[in-house]
Order: structure tokens, then C-alpha cells, then sequence
């Protein structure tokens, strides 16, 4: 008891010195950042756990993470520049005391997490006639039925399917009307393209957008079929199939994804099939023969084509398991190799022949400049005047505007305003010129680049936002400006439409299960399975979350800030992924 009236004395001295800090915007920031999260403390004072007397360093630097991610978020939204942090001796030290107390909070939930991943052991199921039935006897059949019945209800009043700003882009692209280019992977644009066209000459336009629908909501349900059932092979805990079920099925976030005309639902419906496929037969089940590399293989040459960054994906997923099995066994695994060889031959034949011949432009350079461009915007708005004559020649020579407006287009959660400013196709020259410039006026104001930067992506790391460009439900309506495709909903479903846009709303700001609807949770969730892995020495499990991080690394050089539609491979991979977790860790205690 004593400790306890410890903790809330400090805090209310902590608020009493607040009160003679002269630095008011400080001051602000710093109360904003540390009331919050006291309600945290005292709901663990009165819920404290009986701590081991040794200090886990790991959980430690577990706790520190997630400190800083607080206080990145804390000191953008608050000030809008992590420098608020550092601007003078007193900030620095008020600094570390909420880092102090931050972690020091953190640390201690985190034990409770920590404990239950140290002490886990498998159990015997409960006698419940229902979960029996839908968990154990018919996991595939009953989780299929479910998530296509969803699916389908949803497009009873969405028909043909709801199509996003993107989908719309591609069959433009196909049509002609727009350049063809590969910024969307182009073989699935010809897909989605020669499905709406036979759609529309059987029937209608709207009928093209049903086919490629009807496609995709039978590949959705087939693949959180075979989820769950892996999830009944590895014995996952009850609680953990349960949610993992209403999860996948009736989550309203991934139900309507399953009726949107648009690239991601298929990208993560092949990613999530290849962390489970490849994490149950070569970790769970020990057994992964030729076919298993092949079928494999085709599913990561499917991961690159529905969208261009699978290539690093697979890439950097594959490579890893290579380098690791070969030392391990101490002979090459020709498996992986084949794998690897087979995506370069892929991506040399797709950008050398196959675009060539169909007449598709590469896609554009600017797609792999977020961070530098916001970087440059942000320092034309702040120090343009510290630009010298040759920096801004070589940086006008990338624009196709005159950069001095560049401040105005500038926005700091995405980077299209400014990206879309730029040459399309610019020559090495004019890049190199460009990274010189770069590289000079970085050198003068460092702190620039940085909260550009971070600015750019903390709503991955922490944030009370759930998206920063109004996509945080999915799409819910069809994004259409050209008069050449007729695609439209029904007008006699306009109010059910609306109930199940306002139902998706009301779920997003229910307490928890709206942060299903935010990127942090997965982030944090990830994180700390990886340093649990970590701690426990386990590192070959870790190998297998390699797509996951390489996602996750994406996401923070994307051009948007905390955007779930870039996350969500990473989010529908955490529940079956903490599944596979849960069974090792029990194994390895037999």
C-alpha cells in the first residue's frame, strides 16, 4: 500500500513542478502527454502484479520502444516537430521523466503478457456443442460458409461491389483512357479488365464488376477456411479460434474489402496464405517436400504480380531462409535458390517482355521517393531561403513546377501532392543531381529531414487516429468520374448501404475492438512477439514473421501516414501468427 501512495504522490508533485515550467507550449504538450496515460497508472496500482525481483533487459527494451513511439506521437501531434523534445535543458529532462514513466508502466503490463507466453501450455477443449462444432469438427466448412454468407450479404446491397479510387485507376489504365502504366501491377489490371470486359458484353458494366467480385469473395472464403483449419491443427487456444473467426468473418473491415474492386484483397489474401502455408509445413509439421517449394514458389511469383512490392517480399523473405537453412544443414537448400531464381527470371521477363509487348510504361520513379520529396517540401516551406542557387537548380531540374511552391502542396501525413509534381521518367543524371542536392541541404538542417520523416509515418507507431486519408472503413462506395464506365449501386439499397457504413462506424469507436481498425496494435503486437522470440532464443521462429517486418518497413517509406489499407497483410497475419507462436512455445516445453 505504501508503494502505491508513493506512485500518486510523485504524480502530483510531477504536476506541481509542471505548474513553474516558463515554457508554456512545452508545458502543454507534456501535461497532454503524461494525463493520459496516469489513468494507466493507477488501474495498475490497484491491479499490480507481484514482479520478479530480477529485471528482464528485454522486456526493458520492449518497454522503451513503445515509450519512444508514445513520444513521437505525443510531440507531432501536440507541436508538429520531434525537436520540442530537445529544445532546452529543461525539456530534456521532463523529457526522460515521461520516458521514465512511460516505461516504467509499460514494463510492468508488459509482464503479464511475458508471463502468459512463458507459462503457456496447451489445454483440453471445452465441452460447448457449438464451438465443438464450428471450431473442431468443421473448421474449413463452417469458417467458408460464414465469411462467403458475409460477404455475400454485404454485396446484396453493394451490387455489383463497391470499387475504389485505385480499382477505378486500373480499368482506365485497360481501357486506354489513362496511360498504361505499371504503378498497379499491369498482368492483374488485364485481369480485372478482361473480366469487366466479358462481364460487360454478356451483360452490363456492373455485371464485369460482379465477376471479378464473385471471384474474389470465393478466394476470401476459401482462404480464412484454411486458417482456421491450421489453427485447429496447431491447437490453438479456444479463445484465440474464436476471435480469430469472428475476426475473419465478420470483422466489417475485412467484409467489405471482400467486395471491393481493388488490388489489395488479393495481394493479402496470397500473403496471408503463404505466412500460414509456409510456417505450418516447415516449422509445424517438419515436412516439406518438392511440391510444397513449388507450390510455394507460385505463390510468391502471385505475390509480386498483385502488387510490385512482393517482389521484396518474397526476395527478402526467401533469402533469409536460405542463408539460415544452409548453415544450419549445412548444405545449400536448392528449394529456396529455385524459389529466388525463379522471381528475378520473373521480374526480368515481366519489365523486359511482357510490358514492352503489351505496351505498358514501367511505373513511375516517383513511387519510390516518399521520404526524400516530403523531406525536400518540408524544407523549401521552412528554409527555402537557405537554398543556395546550384541546390535549386539541381532540385528544379527533377520538378515540373517551379519548386518555390512547394510548401503549398506539401502535406505531411502523404506525399502525393509532391511526388505528383515531379518529371515522371527522369533521367540518372537529373536523379543523381537531385540526391546531391538533397544530401547538401540535409547536412545544414538534419532535423528537418527527420520530422519530415516521422511525420510521414508515426501513425504506424502510435497515434489516436485511425487513418489519415478518411479510408479507415474500407470503401463503401464506388469511385468513378468517367462516363465511359456506367458502374453504379441500386437505388433501392441506398439505405442499407447507409446502415452498414454507420454500423461499421459505430464499431470502429467501440472501446479495443476499434483499435482493430488501427495500424499500432499490430505493430505493437508484432514487436513484442518478436522480442519475446528474441528473449527465448528462438530465432529460427522469427525468420517466419520476416514478411511481416518487411511490410511493416514498407509502410514507413509509403506515401502515406498510418494508412491500414498498406498494414493490412501485417493485421490479418498477427491472429494465426500468435497461433503458431503459442504452439512452438508448448512444444519446445515437452
Amino acid at each position: 500500500m505504501k508503494s502505491k501512495l508513493g506512485y500518486l504522490l510523485y504524480a502530483i508533485v510531477f504536476y506541481l513542478l509542471m505548474a513553474y515550467i516558463p515554457d508554456e507550449e512545452f508545458k502543454i504538450n507534456i501535461l497532454s502527454m503524461t494525463s493520459s496515460f496516469y489513468y494507466v497508472l493507477i488501474i495498475y496500482f490497484f491491479i499490480r502484479r507481484r514482479e520478479s525481483k530480477n529485471v528482464d533487459i528485454y522486456r526493458i527494451i520492449n518497454a522503451l520502444i513503445f515509450a519512444i513511439f508514445i513520444l513521437i506521437y505525443k510531440a507531432f501531434k501536440e507541436a508538429r516537430t520531434i525537436m520540442i523534445l530537445f529544445r532546452s535543458p529543461l525539456n530534456i529532462l521532463y523529457t526522460l521523466l515521461s520516458l521514465i514513466i512511460f516505461s516504467y508502466t509499460i514494463y510492468h503490463l508488459l509482464g503479464y503478457i511475458y508471463d502468459y507466453l512463458s507459462k503457456y501450455r496447451k489445454s483440453k477443449r471445452k465441452n460447448n456443442n457449438l464451438i465443438n462444432t464450428v471450431l473442431y469438427k468443421h473448421p474449413f466448412l463452417f469458417t467458408f460458409t460464414v465469411s462467403l454468407s458475409s460477404s455475400l450479404f454485404y454485396l446484396l446491397f453493394f451490387y455489383p461491389g463497391t470499387v475504389a479510387f485505385d480499382g477505378s485507376w486500373q480499368l482506365n489504365c485497360f481501357f486506354r483512357y489513362w496511360v498504361f502504366n505499371n504503378h498497379h501491377p499491369a498482368a492483374l489490371t488485364l485481369l480485372m479488365g478482361n473480366l469487366f470486359t466479358l462481364g460487360r458484353t454478356l451483360i452490363s458494366d456492373n455485371f464485369g464488376i460482379f465477376l471479378f467480385i464473385l471471384i474474389q469473395i470465393i478466394l476470401n472464403a476459401l482462404t480464412y477456411g484454411y486458417v482456421i483449419k491450421i489453427m485447429h491443427k496447431v491447437e490453438a487456444p479456444t479463445y484465440l479460434r474464436i476471435f480469430a473467426f469472428l475476426f475473419y468473418t465478420l470483422f466489417p473491415l475485412w467484409v467489405i474489402n471482400s467486395i471491393t474492386f481493388i488490388k489489395d484483397t488479393l495481394y493479402y489474401l496470397i500473403f496471408l496464405f503463404i505466412f500460414v502455408y509456409q510456417f505450418y509445413h516447415m516449422e509445424i509439421n517438419k515436412s516439406f517436400k518438392w511440391y510444397n517449394y513449388l507450390i510455394l514458389g507460385i505463390m510468391y511469383i502471385l505475390l509480386y504480380l498483385g502488387r510490385n512490392s512482393g517482389l521484396y517480399v518474397g526476395i527478402i523473405s526467401i533469402g533469409a531462409l536460405l542463408i539460415y537453412h544452409t548453415f544450419k544443414n549445412k548444405k545449400l537448400n536448392i528449394g529456396f535458390l529455385a524459389i529466388i531464381i525463379s522471381l528475378i527470371i520473373t521480374n526480368s521477363l515481366y519489365n523486359n517482355v511482357f510490358l514492352p509487348s503489351m505496351h505498358i510504361k514501367p511505373a513511375f520513379v516517383r513511387e519510390m521517393m516518399s521520404i526524400p520529396l516530403q523531406q525536400t517540401a518540408r524544407y523549401i516551406r521552412d528554409y527555402g531561403y537557405d537554398v543556395n542557387i546550384k541546390e535549386y537548380t539541381y532540385i528544379q531540374m527533377l520538378f515540373k513546377e517551379d519548386i518555390s511552391r512547394l510548401g503549398e502542396y506539401y502535406d505531411p501525413f502523404r506525399s502525393d501532392g509532391v511526388k505528383d509534381k515531379i518529371q515522371d521518367y527522369p533521367k540518372t543524371e537529373t536523379l543523381n543531381h537531385y540526391y546531391e542536392a538533397w544530401f547538401s541541404m540535409f547536412k545544414r538542417h538534419p532535423d528537418v529531414y527527420i520530422d519530415a520523416t516521422l511525420e510521414n509515418t508515426y501513425g504506424y507507431l502510435f497515434s489516436d487516429r485511425l487513418n489519415f486519408i478518411n479510408e479507415e472503413l474500407g470503401f463503401y462506395d464506388i469511385a468513378n468520374s468517367n462516363p465511359n464506365l456506367d458502374i453504379h449501386f441500386q437505388e433501392s439499397t441506398l439505405k442499407y448501404r447507409e446502415m452498414l457504413k454507420n454500423f461499421a462506424n459505430w464499431v470502429s469507436h467501440l472501446p479495443v475492438i476499434g483499435l482493430l481498425y488501427a495500424c499500432p496494435i499490430y505493430v505493437w503486437l508484432l514487436v513484442t512477439l518478436t522480442i519475446y522470440l528474441l528473449k527465448v532464443k528462438k530465432y529460427n521462429l522469427v525468420l517466419y514473421f520476416i514478411p511481416l517486418y518487411v511490410t511493416f518497413l514498407l509502410c514507413l517509406v509509403s506515401p502515406v501516414n498510418g494508412h491500414m489499407r498498406y498494414l493490412q497483410p501485417v493485421a490479418l497475419s498477427m491472429p494465426i501468427g500468435i497461433a503458431f507462436v503459442l504452439a512452438k512455445l508448448d512444444e519446445y516445453r515437452k
